[in-house]
């Protein structure tokens, strides 16, 4: 009863006393490779993604946060703290989970989601970079290329032909 207590609170995983040390060691090891999984698909998620506006993630909380920047995409002030307020956290507690989910932090990752709104209005090509800049809530078009070289490896506008 307390094991499925303790699940149903959101326990990742629940162990019972007695237990042997091995088999602690073995869960909170799987319980590791399982978060480093999530993590490395966030960030493969960014690099990859195809030409949806909104990814879709495993984890609620990902999904959560990638859709409250994506609603304020185009609010240059849009910062972490505004983040903090939507997702009703304290700034610790979001800065310790975007970290574990995706290495990065709150400001990291919404520039980071800007960035992949960025990609896919330039695939779509009916912009040009200054526009794609301010529409993804870059106030400086050059900061917005440095960025977007940054995280894809290309300057926006060689994105752009190589599409």
């Amino acid at each position: 009863e307390s094991q499925i207590e303790g699940m149903q609170s959101g326990a990742d995983d629940f162990i019972s006393k007695p237990f042997h040390a091995d088999i602690l060691e073995l869960r909170v090891n799987k319980l590791l490779e399982a978060k480093e999984r999530l993590r490395m698909n966030w960030q493969n998620s960014v690099i990859n993604q195809d030409l949806q506006m909104t990814p879709v993630f495993e984890d609620e909380f990902l999904h959560k946060a990638t859709q409250v920047v994506i609603d304020h995409l185009d609010e240059a002030d849009f910062d972490v703290e505004h983040l903090e307020q939507a997702m009703d956290m304290s700034k610790m507690q979001l800065y310790r989970k975007l970290k574990m989910l995706t290495s990065l932090a709150a400001n990291e990752f919404i520039r980071s989601t800007r960035l992949q709104q960025a990609r896919i209005l330039l695939e779509k090509g009916s912009l040009n970079v200054s526009e794609v800049a301010y529409q993804v809530g870059f106030n400086d078009p050059a900061y917005f290329t440095r960025a977007f070289k940054k995280q894809y490896g290309l300057a926006p506008k060689t994105f752009i032909s190589k599409k």
